[in-house]
């Protein structure tokens, strides 16, 4: 989901004792079994969230393919970099039996984060110059690989 569409979906979020869980049949609440948090959405916002999300499909439906190709390589790294950011969380966590390779450790994996950061923000220049080319100026395929 985008950005630009969650403020079009309004949600309550409840403590509850009990924990409720969604399917697809029943999509007006949701849970957090840890803290007993729950999120109610109105099946009128659920209809509307879809609807954006089927939008989205069919924009992106309608770009050439290596437009497509190139998002999807955006895709994958922002995948790369939330797991790059949890192996440096878990680096950052960690016992070692010296600060040095306790150091090291963590020097390479924000290392190896801050080139997928690089590599992202590379492709989405590439992907902006190739949506210039062909002419496409919706920015918000843009923003939302950006987020």
């Amino acid at each position: 989901m985008s950005i630009s569409s969650i403020n079009k979906i309004p949600f309550a979020i409840h403590q509850t004792s009990s924990v409720v869980t969604a399917n697809e049949h029943d999509n007006d609440e949701s849970s957090n079994e840890k803290d007993g948090t729950s999120v109610s959405i109105s099946p009128e916002s659920w209809q509307k969230l879809k609807e954006s999300e089927e939008e989205k499909e069919a924009k992106l439906n309608t770009l050439p393919k290596h437009i497509k190709d190139m998002i999807k390589a955006i895709e994958r790294i922002k995948e790369q970099i939330e797991m790059a950011e949890e192996m440096l969380a878990k680096a950052k966590e960690a016992d070692y039996s010296d600060e040095k390779v306790k150091k090291a450790v963590i020097d390479s994996q924000q290392s190896f984060l801050n080139s997928l950061e690089i590599a992202r923000f590379d492709a989405i220049q590439a992907l902006q110059d190739a949506m210039k080319e062909a002419g496409i100026e919706d920015v918000s395929i843009i923003t939302d690989l950006m987020s």
